[in-house]
């Protein structure tokens, strides 16, 4: 039994909890308008489930468990070897597993920079999150997810909603990102290059 606590943080279950539920359903939804009912439907339904119940624990409790993480791999896994690689060819491994060691990698860097400004949590999220969506868009999804945290960090401390010293969970625009990518992946890519990098 829970006694309405987090199992990973102790914390207080929040009773927006029935909201977050509703709002997993409706961007599940939209997955199934905007995918078709397919295999890979189904299991980036189950990633977008996974996310938000990670970013959730994430903003509660500043912990992304290693359980959830777990079972985004698998879900990648299955995605690599049962939809991409029979549709794409050996050369998918390589993109994915270029996106692995790259969002692992980055995130790590980061850390280190940051002296701890990025949790072992993020790392692991940005490792297997590379693992679905390959480097490319992964890169996308790293990007977009700064500039959500920094609109969003800006609006929290000058509200005081955050102090100064209070972290700010990376998770959740993490999280928000891969789903964004999810779903419009190939037009954020075409917008991001002809912004970036074609004149």
């Amino acid at each position: 039994m829970l006694s309405g606590k987090c199992r990973y943080c102790k914390s207080p279950i929040s009773p927006r909890y029935p909201i977050v539920e509703l709002m997993t359903a409706t961007l599940i939804t939209i997955q199934a308008w905007r995918q078709g009912i397919t295999l890979s439907f189904f299991l980036f339904a189950a990633l977008t489930a996974v996310l938000v119940a990670a970013a959730m624990i994430d903003y509660d409790c500043q912990i992304i468990p290693d359980s959830l993480v777990v079972l985004i791999a698998i879900l990648g896994a299955v995605n690599l070897f049962f939809v991409l690689l029979p549709t794409f060819g050996r050369a998918v491994l390589i993109d994915r597993a270029a996106g692995f060691l790259l969002g692992g990698g980055l995130f790590f860097l980061i850390a280190v920079v940051s002296r701890g400004g990025m949790g072992g949590g993020d790392i692991k999220l940005a490792a297997v999150l590379g693992l679905w969506f390959g480097w490319k868009e992964l890169l996308l999804l790293v990007f977009a997810a700064f500039i959500f945290g920094a609109i969003v960090s800006v609006f929290l401390l000058v509200t005081h909603i955050k102090g100064r010293k209070e972290g700010i969970p990376f998770g959740p625009f993490l999280a928000i990102s891969a789903y964004l990518v999810s779903l419009f992946g190939s037009e954020l890519m075409n917008w991001y290059l002809r912004t970036f990098f074609i004149h």
